[in-house]
C-alpha cells in the first residue's frame, strides 16, 4: 500500500510541475513577445529621429483633424512587403521647418495626406503643414516667405484654427532635390491646375499624382490605399495605376473628383522598389 500511496502522489507532482512548467513557458512565450513589440516600437522611434533610413514617409497632417491610424497601418505593412521603410509624420512634426528639408531624405515616395485647397483670386494652391499661425512667428520667422508669396495663412474652414501653408513657390526653396520621387499628393484640388505640380516635377519629383477638385478625407484614404496596391504589388505603371483606381473606387461621390497624373508623360513610370 505504501508503494501505491507513492506511487500516488508522484502524478499529482507531476501534474503540478506540468503546470508550473506551462505557466513558465506562457511567461516565457510573453515576454519575448513584449520584448520584440518594445523593440518594433523602438525601431519606429528611430525612424521618427533618422528618416534617412525610410525609403517612403507618409505626412500626416490630416491626424489633426480626421485621423485615420488603420490607413498608416496599412500604408506601412505595404511598403514593408517591398522592404520599404515608412517615415510616418503626425500632425504637429510638420513644420514649415520640415517642408522645407524633405528633399534631402531622398524618399522614394511621398504621401501628402495633408489639407488643401486653392485660392480662388489667384489660382494658388496651399498645402496646409501641421504648423499652427503665429503672428511672431510670421513676422519674425517666415516674414521673407510670405512677402515673396511662399507661404500663406490658411484654414480648414472660416473661423477654424489657421495653418501655416506653403505655395508652389516654396517649392523652389526647399533644401535639396527630390531625385526621381512620385508625390502622392491626397489633398483637395492638388491637380485643380498643374502649378503645384510643375514646382515638384521642377525641384526633381519624377510624378505627380492627385486630385481634380475637393475630396473627402474617407474617399481620399480608400483610393490611395487602392492606388499603392496596383503600383507596388500589381506592378503598373503609373497611367495603368490611376486608371485602375477610378475605375475601381470611383469619382468622390460628393464632389465628383478624379485622380490625375502629371506629366502625362510620364503615363508608363513604373515605381522603383529597392
Amino acid at each position: 500500500m505504501t508503494g501505491l500511496a507513492t506511487a500516488g502522489k508522484r502524478p499529482k507532482k507531476a501534474k503540478k510541475w506540468a503546470k508550473r512548467k506551462n505557466i513558465l513557458v506562457i511567461a516565457a512565450t510573453s515576454a519575448a513577445i513584449l520584448i520584440l513589440a518594445v523593440a518594433y516600437m523602438l525601431s519606429l522611434a528611430n525612424n521618427i529621429e533618422n528618416g534617412n533610413e525610410a525609403q517612403a514617409v507618409l505626412i500626416d497632417q490630416l491626424s489633426m483633424t480626421n485621423p485615420n491610424k488603420p490607413f498608416y497601418w496599412t500604408t506601412q505593412t505595404l511598403l514593408n512587403q517591398f522592404n520599404m521603410q515608412v517615415w510616418y509624420k503626425e500632425g504637429t512634426f510638420n513644420t514649415v521647418d520640415f517642408f522645407r528639408d524633405l528633399p534631402r531624405y531622398n524618399f522614394k515616395i511621398i504621401i501628402l495626406r495633408v489639407h488643401s485647397a486653392v485660392n480662388p483670386e489667384t489660382g494658388n494652391l496651399a498645402i496646409f503643414t501641421g504648423e499652427k499661425w503665429s503672428d511672431s512667428s510670421a513676422q519674425w520667422d517666415y516674414l521673407t516667405d510670405i512677402m515673396n508669396g511662399r507661404i500663406a495663412k490658411v484654414r480648414v474652414e472660416e473661423n477654424s484654427t489657421a495653418y501655416f501653408g506653403i505655395t508652389q513657390a516654396f517649392i523652389p526653396s526647399m533644401n535639396g532635390d527630390f531625385k526621381g520621387a512620385l508625390i502622392i499628393m491626397m489633398g483637395c484640388e492638388g491637380l485643380t491646375n498643374e502649378k503645384m505640380a510643375k514646382a515638384f516635377i521642377e525641384k526633381g519629383a519624377k510624378a505627380y499624382i492627385s486630385w481634380t477638385g475637393p475630396v473627402s478625407s474617407e474617399h481620399t484614404d480608400a483610393a490611395t490605399l487602392n492606388l499603392l496596391q496596383h503600383l507596388l504589388v500589381d506592378r503598373k505603371t503609373v497611367g495603368e495605376s490611376v486608371t485602375a483606381t477610378n475605375y475601381e473606387i470611383g469619382r468622390d461621390p460628393d464632389y465628383g473628383s478624379e485622380l490625375v497624373w502629371y506629366p502625362l508623360d510620364e503615363e508608363d513610370y513604373v515605381v522603383d522598389i529597392p
